[in-house]
């Protein structure tokens, strides 16, 4: 097997290069959202547009970076942007960015990759549309806002994809995130020592409480979202150490573990140990997989001995009651028995959409009068996942969703097991658990409506993909036993082995 030798100078100068057009970007970024802040979006939206369609078109990679970080901060600038018209524009911010991104994607030229995902994402679509012509739409711009935010993540990882991804651009992932990871956990520190910053921003002071605890939210508007960002954090952190086995992921794996446990998420403390044991159990045949097994192991029985674990569960913890997440499941299998195999439609049931655009479905099927489900307390419409893809597109759609995401997952597994590179390695391990935490989650929470969310499960699926397909070599099937070092290196590993 030929060795990849991380510390070339043609490396060296590439990471330079990403690093030195990361912070121009990210720094043109924070200039045009700080100016939109105080002047008329309306131009300035257009030229948003055009220079994020310039910056896509010219480097790819690079902006989706970007586009990351610029996830992890939406929640704050949205609040703390004073005209109403530029806020509503940087809460759609994401969307827009991804139809364009889509766009210009498909403009550069489709390479193939992943062509499955698109074509079941394709029937998904179908199947939705016909959903709403056989049981009436109930808006149109319901239909196409839910159409798209049902399939962000997928063309998210399609985008990601068609691009040929290397280490020092997995490397550069990683780090970046790590560096805004510690950032966004001090915020969540600073809820407790200085919780008037909240305030200040417009979030709001930090209110909800837990055995007189305070859960933490950070930069985000809600507990969930810090605690979500934080257990996918803390699966990639796991992945890389299992393959790295540095004091640095060490470090980052304990930081963000923190994080998880601060938010105070009963269901994230069940569900990510549980997505870290069923993914060991894949990779226990392959040596030093057996870590996060391990790990979560050690979590679980800490978890089972803690006070903070029985009072979570003794006052039982909103996200695990009954309620309106119990009468979006249950109305979702009558939708889909009643409509067989067809659901409600698009923007109809269990989705923003069907919130902002109040859907009759809800007084069809009784839950108008349900607390967190009526036309006037609606904040609970969008708590889960499953039932809104069950709902909405019947049997038919929900089979096309989960193979679209069986699909994915296979490709993450395969590169999991094939990429001798550590990092590559790791980065393909922290996806695959991020993928099962994903699916876990779908039962209690709008888990892949979250763009942040479908960043850290879907587009790293996306990045797996494309670095599986653009080096052929790692998968076997032209030369056996080949790193991640390129078709060149390896073709001159091989003469130098002869």
């Amino acid at each position: 097997m030929l060795p990849f030798r991380h510390g070339t100078t043609r490396d060296r100068a590439r990471s330079t290069r990403a690093t030195s057009g990361t912070l121009l970007l990210a720094g043109l970024a924070v200039a045009i959202g700080a100016t939109a802040v105080f002047f008329p979006f309306t131009t300035l939206g257009a030229l948003v547009l055009i220079c994020a369609g310039v910056a896509f078109w010219v480097q790819p990679k690079r902006t989706l970076l970007v586009f990351g970080l610029f996830l992890l901060a939406q929640d704050l600038l949205v609040t703390v942007s004073s005209d109403t018209s530029v806020a509503i524009s940087l809460k759609h911010a994401d969307e827009i960015g991804i139809a364009l991104m889509f766009l210009l994607t498909l403009a550069r030229g489709w390479r193939g990759r992943l062509t499955k995902v698109l074509l079941l994402v394709v029937g998904l679509i179908a199947a939705g549309m016909l959903s709403s012509l056989a049981y009436g739409i109930n808006s149109t711009s319901a239909l196409i806002l839910d159409m798209f935010l049902m399939t962000k993540g997928f063309l998210l990882s399609l985008i990601a994809a068609q691009l040929d991804w290397n280490v020092a651009d997995v490397r550069a992932i990683s780090r970046w995130f790590g560096l805004a990871g510690i950032l966004i956990l001090l915020s969540g520190l600073a809820d407790h020592l200085v919780p008037a910053w909240r305030v200040a921003t417009g979030l709001g002071a930090p209110s909800e409480h837990r055995l007189g605890l305070l859960a933490a939210a950070g930069v985000f508007t809600t507990p969930g979202a810090f605690g979500e960002l934080f257990s996918f954090l803390f699966l990639f952190a796991a992945g890389l150490f299992t393959t790295l086995r540095s004091r640095r992921s060490l470090v980052l794996l304990l930081l963000f573990g923190i994080g998880v446990v601060a938010s105070l998420r009963l269901r994230l403390l069940v569900t990510v140990p549980v997505a870290m044991a069923l993914a060991s159990l894949i990779f226990l045949r392959r040596r030093g997989r057996w870590f996060p097994f391990f790990l979560s192991a050690v979590i679980g029985l800490a978890l089972l001995t803690t006070p903070l674990f029985e009072g979570l569960l003794g006052v039982k913890a909103p996200e695990l009651q009954g309620g309106a997440r119990v009468a979006l499941t249950r109305t979702s299998i009558d939708i889909a028995g009643d409509h067989f195999p067809l659901g409600s439609g698009f923007g109809t049931f269990g989705g923003y959409a069907s919130r902002l655009y109040y859907s009759t479905v809800y007084a069809d099927y009784g839950l108008s009068d349900v607390y967190g489900l009526s036309e006037t307390t609606g904040s609970f419409i969008s708590d889960t996942h499953w039932p809104y893809v069950l709902g909405e597109t019947g049997l038919v759609g929900f089979l096309f969703y989960s193979g679209s995401l069986f699909v994915l997952f296979l490709t993450v597994y395969r590169g999991a097991s094939t990429f001798t590179d550590p990092w590559m390695c790791g980065f393909a391990y922290g996806t695959m658990m991020g993928l099962i935490l994903a699916v876990l989650e779908g039962f209690l929470a709008p888990i892949f409506q979250a763009t942040l969310n479908s960043y850290f499960t879907l587009f790293a699926a996306g990045v797996v993909a494309g670095a599986y397909a653009a080096h052929p070599g790692l998968s076997g099937r032209n030369i056996r036993g080949a790193t991640f070092a390129g078709r060149e290196a390896t073709r001159a590993g091989i003469r130098r082995a002869r």
